[in-house]
């Protein structure tokens, strides 16, 4: 958890010296494994328990059990309309 903090201060540091600014708002990260507190400028940042990436769905266990869930759903409702006609 030391070396994810520090290595988002270190960000922090660099965008303040190429004068960016991060969205605070727009950040999250997955827990994995375990829940953390991370903090960017002292204000905590939200955790989330699952994360699109790539448009797949992965959550906190790096199980695909939603993007799968959702991606068969969609296939269902599209089978349906096809044999609807």
């Amino acid at each position: 958890m030391d070396c994810l903090q520090k290595g988002i201060n270190d960000l922090c540091t660099w965008a303040e010296k190429w004068q960016l600014r991060f969205s605070i708002d727009k950040i999250t990260f997955i827990y994995v494994h375990q829940m953390l507190h991370i903090l960017y400028r002292e204000t905590s940042m939200s955790g989330i328990n699952e994360a699109r990436d790539l448009r797949v769905l992965v959550d906190a266990q790096l199980l695909f059990k939603s993007h799968i869930n959702g991606v068969v759903a969609k296939a269902r409702m599209r089978a349906e309309q096809i044999l609807d006609k």
